[in-house]
């Protein structure tokens, strides 16, 4: 990290970095206010910037109310929440949160991911390992890794790519089934990377959405195939993971992950 093992960092690398573990460390016996300060004081913060960042924190992870609180008797989401203040109090360049949004509701995650997405703009790299596949969207980068095997790393915006081979369309057949020989000779045509069927009809992979689209209808023109108007397929980011997964992984492998 920073070219250095963080082992060895100096007092200048380890103020670069933040890092929000799995599990919350901090002291159960001092107040949410007092775990704060602890830890803004090892980062040699001002007693007045120190006051008015942990006001901002506390307001951001929404634990004003129970700042007065002893960690112990908080519940299992607010100990997380203050946590992640704490990995922030020092606005490091580096940050490393394992799954801050877990168990925090979605209003609250949401105005967290709007943080984030603040910190990025502002310059931070946010490395964010999660069990929330849909958080996918709002990040840049997307690491997917299974059994401890890096599968791959992609745009956001690629993954679906990635996962299907190729640009998915969806067609609904009017008659809402394709005979078996035009459904093979679909499947021979040279811009065609898979077909499956569905219950409207078919979804189809091609090598690009806008080429492919002319060339099915072209296709099913030909064969005198009624189809409805040919849409791109948007799936979920549930199911392209599942489906990047499956692709990449035996069964022993998912059975581990």
């Amino acid at each position: 990290v920073f070219g250095a093992d963080p082992v060895q960092f100096r007092v200048r690398e380890r103020r670069r970095f933040g890092y929000m573990p799995q599990l919350p460390v901090l002291f159960p016996n001092l107040t949410l206010w007092g775990n704060l300060t602890f830890v803004a004081s090892i980062y040699g913060m001002s007693l007045r910037r120190r006051r008015r960042e942990l006001h901002r924190l506390l307001e951001l992870v929404d634990l004003t109310p129970h700042r007065h609180k002893r960690l112990a008797d908080c519940s299992g989401g607010m100990q997380r929440r203050l946590s992640l203040a704490a990995t922030l109090i020092h606005d490091p360049e580096l940050l490393y949160l394992d799954e801050p949004t877990a168990g925090v509701d979605p209003i609250l995650r949401e105005r967290f991911w709007e943080h984030f997405r603040a910190l990025r703009d502002q310059g931070h790299t946010i490395v964010v390992p999660t069990q929330y596949v849909g958080e996918a969207v709002s990040c840049d980068v997307v690491a997917v890794m299974a059994g401890g095997r890096l599968i791959t790393i992609q745009p956001s915006d690629a993954l679906a790519r990635f996962a299907y081979g190729g640009d998915p369309l969806t067609v609904d057949l009017d008659l809402g089934w394709l005979p078996g020989p035009e459904l093979a000779r679909l499947r021979d045509q040279p811009f065609v990377r898979e077909v499956q069927r569905t219950d409207e009809g078919l979804t189809v992979i091609v090598d690009d959405k806008a080429a492919g689209t002319a060339l099915l209808q072209d296709f099913f023109d030909s064969a005198g195939v009624a189809i409805k108007p040919i849409t791109e397929m948007t799936p979920s980011f549930d199911e392209i993971f599942v489906r990047i997964i499956e692709a990449h992984t035996d069964p022993a492998e998912r059975a581990e992950s």
